[in-house]
């Protein structure tokens, strides 16, 4: 798990939030586009940065300080984008470059539920924010892995003081002490033990959440946008959707040496939700790809009879939904897909049972497993915007490292039992 180094944070003013949206910027185009970094002291910022790229001045005669880039994640999301922080003409503050409407990194955009100004009614913004940025920050997260290498995300957070769920702890506080006009710096976590985790609502965790802690995916939430199971609540509208396939992971089984040596507080009904939300949505984003792809091949009629097998006849038949595919022949024969989604990254092996593994032995002409990683809910909509997977076919005990995790156990006869 990487531990967080530093966060860099700034309260968002009004001619910021202005930037970011357009508002004031002439129609011939101009004007500034970039957010300030004003009141951080030039070593505390250079050093936050040092791990991106660092481009001299053009003219060291009128300027002696670089222009930092760096790559950023946006929490939660699977987008990375440049960040550059550029020095000022004459000024000894830094700003973050190219920061509107287009340009801006996709962590401070509407798209990510980024606070948006008011409409007015013919379509214009209120230039009157209220109260929507009066506690408005933007945050750079910079955490250092188990290998050493260093990694920037980016964020928001619009709060008078510390979410509750986040760690107590100095470094975090600092960011809503004070005025929040005069929120801004860069927080040092150094002394602290922080981890981060990529969840947009809850990016860091405490030592004693360490071991447990992993990314959500967004599926905490419970959006309009979705369609209820039961207590279970997924997106429902998968039409804008996008497809990635992958080439499978070439990843080793790790096999522990012996017992856990600390126990963990995990909140199993929580995780088993989420789970089953997850496991949920992956299954109904695969029935929109098998539908579409069916529909691209000329068989409509097949894809209206694409069955989300899992519900319809129940859990246990070693695959969840029942789809068609041409067996080389013209003629379309019916395809079995176990779908294992995650909200983790691509690397993270999936949990099999010994049915779903027999049956694709049984049926291996006819079946596939398709593997969705890095699933996130849109912040902002609710919906998936990006479905990340591979496909494994045929016998899974073939193509697949398989470890058993668990075992069924009755007692042995004593010894005294024994004619």
């Amino acid at each position: 798990m990487e531990k967080v180094e530093f966060i860099f944070y700034r309260k968002l003013n009004d001619s910021d939030f202005k930037k970011l949206y357009g508002i004031d910027r002439p129609a011939t185009g101009g004007g500034q586009t970039y957010l300030e970094a004003a009141g951080i002291d030039y070593a505390s910022l250079s050093s936050f940065l040092q791990y991106g790229i660092q481009t001299p001045s053009l003219d060291p005669t009128k300027e002696t300080r670089p222009t930092f880039t760096i790559k950023a994640k946006a929490v939660g999301t699977n987008v990375t984008q440049d960040i550059e922080f550029a020095p000022r003409h004459n000024r000894q503050n830094y700003k973050i470059s190219r920061q509107r409407p287009g340009l801006k990194h996709f962590a401070w955009s509407e798209a990510n539920g980024f606070p948006e100004p008011n409409r007015l009614p013919d379509g214009s913004y209120d230039r009157n924010f209220g109260t929507i940025n009066l506690y408005l920050l933007i945050m750079i997260i910079r955490t250092i892995k188990d290998d050493g290498s260093r990694a920037y995300y980016a964020t928001f957070i619009n709060s008078p003081t510390r979410p509750v769920d986040w760690p107590n702890v100095s470094g975090i506080n600092e960011m809503f002490a004070g005025d929040p006009g005069t929120r801004r710096g860069v927080a040092s976590l150094l002394a602290e033990e922080v981890y981060f985790v990529d969840d947009f609502k809850n990016p860091f965790v405490g030592p004693e959440g360490k071991d447990s802690a992993e990314p959500t995916g967004g599926f905490d939430n419970t959006e309009d946008v979705s369609l209820s199971y039961g207590s279970i609540i997924v997106p429902l509208d998968y039409s804008s959707t996008s497809f990635v396939l992958k080439d499978a992971p070439e990843a080793k089984m790790k096999v522990p040496k012996g017992p856990k040596s600390k126990g963990i507080h995990i909140d199993q009904i929580k995780r088993q939700k989420r789970n089953m939300e997850i496991g949920l949505t992956g299954e109904l984003a695969i029935i929109e790809l098998e539908r579409r792809r069916l529909i691209n091949e000329g068989r409509t009629d097949l894809a209206e009879k694409v069955e989300h097998t899992s519900q319809v006849k129940g859990d246990g038949l070693g695959y969840d939904v029942t789809s068609y595919v041409n067996d080389g022949s013209g003629h379309y024969v019916e395809l079995y897909i176990e779908v294992k989604a995650t909200a983790k990254p691509i690397e993270e092996p999936f949990e099999i049972s010994e049915n779903e593994v027999l049956f694709s032995e049984a049926h291996s002409g006819q079946y596939k497993l398709i593997r969705i990683f890095n699933l996130r809910r849109n912040n902002g909509t609710g919906k998936i915007d990006t479905i990340y997977y591979y496909e494994i076919a045929g016998s899974l005990r073939e193509a697949c490292h398989l470890r058993p995790t668990g075992y069924l156990g009755l007692p042995k006869e004593s010894s005294g039992d024994q004619q």
